[in-house]
């Protein structure tokens, strides 16, 4: 259900996007863009393991998962007016793995995250004809796939007394969502007059439980 209304949530942002964008268009000489960028992404999330042995030390551990990625994105957009507009986004953060030791144990752990977005876009009134600076807000929804695997706990009686050996099992998790969340961003747009290309800097970052993933890009536009 989750991620059916995440999706549902999105395709009727999209819809708005095109209807405006076909409306508002002709009346108001608005002008309509498309582009690309890359970038570094932060791969974030939370990864929580419980281990089969009940009680004792190790029964559960939390980590938390951060790490550098190449991210990129492709989007659409319509501006209306000179101040304000709305972009339709596909953001791909990227895929990280981890291989390290917490406590003496093995962990191996692996996220992925990617979203489409809608977003509503604000423009500084700026008296520089070639440059914009511009603000957005809006909603994604973000799918992470993560899957975790710790190869065993310790379980110990007391502080003093020795861990078990039978308390040597393995703990994973494996999640597979997806959730609407709020985005936000910020970037510095250049066009590059007298052709339709642009080239601007932006950073976008999506609002989750377990940690916000985020990615600064570079890209170009081209508008019609």
């Amino acid at each position: 259900m989750r991620g059916r209304f995440g999706w549902d949530v999105v395709r009727v942002h999209a819809a708005a996007l095109v209807a405006a964008s076909v409306l508002v268009g002709p009346a108001a000489a608005a002008e309509l863009y498309a582009g690309g960028s890359a970038g570094q992404a932060d791969v974030r999330a939370q990864v929580v393991l419980h281990s089969p042995v009940p009680g004792g030390l190790g029964d559960s551990s939390q980590y938390d998962f951060d790490r550098h990625h190449t991210g990129w994105k492709v989007f659409a957009g319509v501006r209306p007016i000179s101040l304000l507009g709305a972009e339709l986004e596909y953001i791909d953060f990227g895929h990280r793995g981890v291989a390290t030791a917490s406590h003496g144990l093995p962990l191996q752990a692996d996220v992925s995250m990617r979203a489409p977005a809608v977003f509503a876009v604000g423009y500084l009134p700026l008296p520089v004809p070639l440059l914009d600076v511009f603000g957005k807000v809006g909603a994604a929804a973000l799918h992470t796939e993560l899957n975790a695997t710790n190869v065993g706990h310790y379980a110990c009686a007391s502080s003093t007394a020795p861990c078990s050996a039978l308390a040597w099992l393995p703990a994973t998790q494996h999640i597979d969502r997806t959730v609407t969340d709020l985005a936000y961003g910020a970037g510095v747009r250049v066009a590059l007059k007298p052709s339709a290309l642009a080239v601007q800097l932006e950073y976008e970052r999506v609002s989750q439980r377990g940690g916000d993933p985020d990615l600064l890009s570079l890209g170009v536009t081209y508008s019609f």
